[in-house]
């Protein structure tokens, strides 16, 4: 499958719909909304989702016993 799909869409309320994605408790659906991000970077300001992409970073390279001293096992 290709990732073309996620640099096709322009919905109302995407922000918001991103920002749930991006903390979703399913992983598939955190990294799907990770690449939407990164499709629609070119020419928009996306800044408020920068937290939320931040916090799915930490947890996907930070195993959760070492979260509090990340990063890496300080």
């Amino acid at each position: 499958m290709t990732d073309s799909k996620y640099f096709t869409t322009n919905k109302k309320g995407e922000i918001f719909e991103l920002k749930a994605e991006l903390n979703n408790e399913k992983k598939e659906k955190r990294k799907k909304a990770v690449k939407r991000v990164i499709a629609m970077i070119v020419g928009k300001d996306l800044s408020s989702l920068f937290p939320d992409v931040v916090n799915f970073i930490s947890a996907v390279c930070c195993p959760e016993e070492h979260q509090p001293n990340c990063p890496e096992k300080a």
